[in-house]
């Protein structure tokens, strides 16, 4: 299986995933020049007297086994940088307001053990 397949195998298991643990999807593979993010998604948090809502930004890494690392560890500073500036871009697009809380999560595949890493880093 070649890398782009490999890619769509993992993101539509952490679309199942996602949906299945209650969060809305609404966008995937959003492209920004040389910058991709994988998995748009919404989650409302209880605080206090209601729920905040989080717009979640979310790069999926599938590895079929753990003998070149684990997906997560595939994350570097500067795919950090690169999913940053297309948050901000799909977020000014699609006119969020500039106080939206936003998170930014990796979904790490291995084999079929999925591992959601919520706030993974900041920008």
């Amino acid at each position: 299986m070649d890398t782009h397949n490999k890619g769509n195998v993992g993101e539509d298991l952490a679309v199942r995933f996602l949906n299945e643990s209650g969060y809305e999807v609404i966008a995937r593979n959003y492209r920004l020049r040389d910058s991709e993010i994988d998995i748009v998604f919404k989650d409302g948090i209880n605080v206090g007297c209601g729920v905040k809502e989080y717009i979640v930004f979310a790069e999926v890494k599938y590895r079929e086994s753990h003998l070149s690392g684990y997906g997560f560890e595939a994350v570097t500073k500067n795919k950090m940088s690169r999913i940053c500036k297309a948050a901000k871009h799909f977020l000014y697009t699609n006119r969020y307001p500039d106080d939206t809380p936003v998170r930014f999560d990796v979904i790490s595949i291995e084999k079929e053990e999925i591992r959601h890493i919520i706030n993974a880093f900041e920008c």
